[in-house]
C-alpha cells in the first residue's frame, strides 16, 4: 500500500514538474514571439521610411520634369504670340492712327 501511495505521490510531483516546465516554455515562447514581433515592426517601419523617401524623390523628379515641360510649352507659346503681335503691329498702328 505504501508503495502505491509513493507511486501516486511521485506521479503528482512529476506532473507538477511538467506543468512548471510547460509554463516556463510558454513564457519563453511568448517572449520570443514578442521580440520577433518588435523586430519585424522595426524592420517594417524602416522599410516604409526608405520606400517613402524613394517615392517622394520619384514624385519630385516627375514634378520637375512636368514643370519643365509646362514652362517650355509656355515659353514657346509666348514666342508665338510675340511673333504674331509683331506681324500685326503695323496693322494695329495704322488702325490707331486712322
Amino acid at each position: 500500500m505504501d508503495e502505491v501511495i509513493s507511486s501516486i505521490l511521485e506521479a503528482e510531483k512529476k506532473a507538477d514538474s511538467l506543468v512548471v516546465e510547460a509554463q516556463d516554455n510558454a513564457k519563453k515562447a511568448v517572449l520570443a514571439a514578442d521580440t520577433e514581433g518588435e523586430r519585424i515592426k522595426a524592420n517594417a517601419v524602416e522599410s516604409f521610411k526608405i520606400h517613402r523617401k524613394a517615392a517622394l524623390a520619384d514624385a519630385e523628379k516627375r514634378g520637375e520634369t512636368e514643370y519643365a515641360k509646362i514652362i517650355a510649352n509656355g515659353e514657346k507659346r509666348a514666342k508665338e504670340v510675340e511673333a504674331a503681335a509683331r506681324d500685326n503691329i503695323e496693322t494695329a498702328a495704322d488702325a490707331v492712327v486712322k
